[in-house]
């Protein structure tokens, strides 16, 4: 857990003062709904509220991020999610909306 909160902080503070340079990066709150594991990898699916009628799907191969999704899960905490993706999706709508690969997960948020 501190080495998460370490990457957390680094990610968050390489996105907001990277002097010259704008972040791609995209930064999302919600509660996890599923974690699927691949051997390529780990699929994790969330939505913004509880009662949202679309969800979020990332990838990861980060088993720290991948182990924060499963506590998450468990636990039913809410959670900051960032992700490379060039802009986060539009808000609304029904469905899935891929937000790229998943580099950081903060739990209770």
């Amino acid at each position: 857990m501190k080495k998460l909160c370490i990457k957390l902080i680094a990610v968050l503070g390489l996105s907001l003062s990277s002097i010259g340079t704008v972040s791609a990066d995209c930064i999302l709150t919600g509660y996890a709904v599923r974690v699927s594991v691949f051997p390529s990898g780990t699929q994790i699916f969330f939505r913004p509220r509880h009662s949202s009628p679309y969800h979020y799907r990332g990838v990861t191969a980060d088993a720290e991020v991948s182990q924060a999704m499963f506590q998450a899960l468990k636990g039913k905490t809410k959670i900051l999610v960032i992700s490379d993706a060039a802009s986060c999706p539009a808000v609304g709508g029904a469905g899935e909306k891929f937000i790229g690969v998943i580099k950081v997960v903060g739990l209770g948020y």
